[in-house]
């Protein structure tokens, strides 16, 4: 059963994840948390995917967002900046060159 001490913990977590999505620039399309006394719970996704048995649910957009590039070392999280680098000039490159330019301005600003 989700106990109030549990569910204020589990409303802490998913905005954190929140929190790291909307600093690496992707949108949130839900940000959901079980309801206190709760013993059974499922949250339908936009995509159709039903998640059972979690206290709580952030969903994120689809695209590759700044945490794919955070490792969590037991106290801090480090940063994959190159990687980071890599994976969205290839994307900007994919686009036309205006879009590109765009793409990666967008990117600096995040990042």
């Amino acid at each position: 059963m989700l106990t109030p001490k549990l569910r204020r913990a589990a409303c802490f977590h998913e905005a954190g994840h929140a929190v790291i999505h909307a600093l690496g620039g992707s949108s949130i399309y839900g940000l959901a948390v079980a309801p206190e006394g709760s013993d059974s719970w499922t949250y339908h996704g936009r995509k159709g995917v039903e998640i059972e048995g979690a206290a709580g649910v952030c969903e994120p957009c689809d695209t590759p967002w700044l945490a794919m590039y955070l490792e969590w070392d037991g106290s801090t999280y480090r940063a994959n900046r190159s990687e980071f680098n890599q994976v969205h000039r290839t994307m900007a490159q994919s686009l036309s060159a205006a879009r590109g330019k765009r793409f990666l301005a967008d990117v600096a600003i995040c990042a």
